[in-house]
């Protein structure tokens, strides 16, 4: 971390008033230098070095305990003059901004959202999805994949109620009869919800932060 170090030390000084050349400045658009491992740019492990019995010669890139470095991303985005900052370093998405935006783990025991099949009767707004009686309903006309469908058959949440009065979708337990036990022994759904699409695009390393989020299984 020498050189955020570095980088710290002279936005101090020009706060203090002590105004250095720009030729003495880090590069601010940049303090990775493209790299995103810059924290082990400065270091080399020498051939005589103890250490290289566990880490090798050269530029580290893993951990006493043989846990691979990762990349770490840092950016920000804004908004009418509000800026969000984002962070992934060891696998951890952070982001501080508006309270209204953010990464929000959540659990369930998991639901699976099923629609309305083409040319289906369906079930009529009002009716419980859950109810023993609407059972074969539910069976016959809803699925989770409609393949003869595509995207067509995809529903947006204001459109759970379609012209005609029905149900488009409906989002039914894992325990739910219809599976006939298959998700009995299901852990836990723990799920990353990310809220609120960010705009603007003047960002320099938000794009590749999220990049490298998408990236990850299970993203």
């Amino acid at each position: 971390m020498r050189k955020m170090a570095s980088s710290i030390s002279a936005l101090a000084i020009l706060a203090a008033g002590n105004f250095a050349s720009a030729d003495e400045l880090p590069n601010l658009h940049d303090l990775t230098l493209g790299d995103p491992m810059f924290y082990t740019s400065d270091q080399d492990i020498k051939d005589d070095d103890g250490q290289k019995q566990m880490l090798g010669t050269g530029r580290p890139d893993r951990t006493h305990s043989g846990i691979p470095h990762l990349p770490v991303f840092i950016g920000y985005m804004n908004t009418n003059y509000t800026y969000r900052f984002v962070t992934i370093a060891e696998q951890v998405f952070t982001m501080i901004g508006e309270g209204k935006h953010g990464l929000w783990r959540v659990q369930e025991n998991g639901t699976i959202r099923e629609y309305l099949k083409p040319d289906a009767d369906g079930l009529s707004d009002g009716d419980d999805p859950l109810s023993p009686e609407n059972l074969s309903v539910v069976t016959q006309d809803y699925a989770a994949y409609i393949p003869q469908a595509g995207w067509d058959g995809y529903r947006y949440p204001d459109q759970r109620v379609d012209n005609q009065g029905r149900i488009a979708f409906i989002d039914l337990p894992i325990s739910h009869p219809k599976y006939h036990g298959k998700y009995q022994k299901h852990d836990p759904v723990d799920l990353p919800l990310f809220y609120c699409t960010m705009s603007e695009n003047d960002y320099p390393y938000a794009v590749k932060a999220m990049d490298f989020a998408f990236a990850q299984k299970g993203a």
